[in-house]
């Protein structure tokens, strides 16, 4: 018996983020046979990349990445793949950075956080 691709996201439609944060994204997934797994950022097939801190666990079902950047703001993709079918979630990635100020007094320049 063969049985299509199915994707469960345990993750939102929307996921929030902070710069330097890590993040891990499960994407369940069912069907006869085993879906193979597919991550894609904005279109672009993901990959093991440990130099970029991206690596997946469980069979690909679980992505993970060590460290978020603003290059990570977009759309992530689950798909999981059979030959009875294909089957696909999205999620939109919003990465936010705190704000960083340096202003000049009496001619020295003093660096400051603000944290909304």
């Amino acid at each position: 018996m063969v049985i299509s691709a199915k994707v469960e996201p345990d993750f939102d439609l929307v996921n929030v983020q902070s710069v330097g944060d890590s993040a891990q994204f499960n994407c369940l997934t069912t069907g006869t046979p085993a879906p193979r797994i597919i991550w894609e950022h904005n279109g672009e097939i993901l990959e093991t990349e440990s130099e970029l801190g991206i690596y997946f666990q469980h069979g690909g079902q679980t992505l993970v990445i060590e460290s978020i950047s603003l290059e990570w703001a977009g759309n992530l993709t689950c798909r999981a793949i059979n030959e009875a079918g294909t089957d696909e979630f999205t999620t939109e990635l919003e990465v936010f950075q705190l704000p960083y100020f340096v202003s000049q007094f009496n001619g020295s320049i003093r660096e400051s956080w603000q944290i909304f």
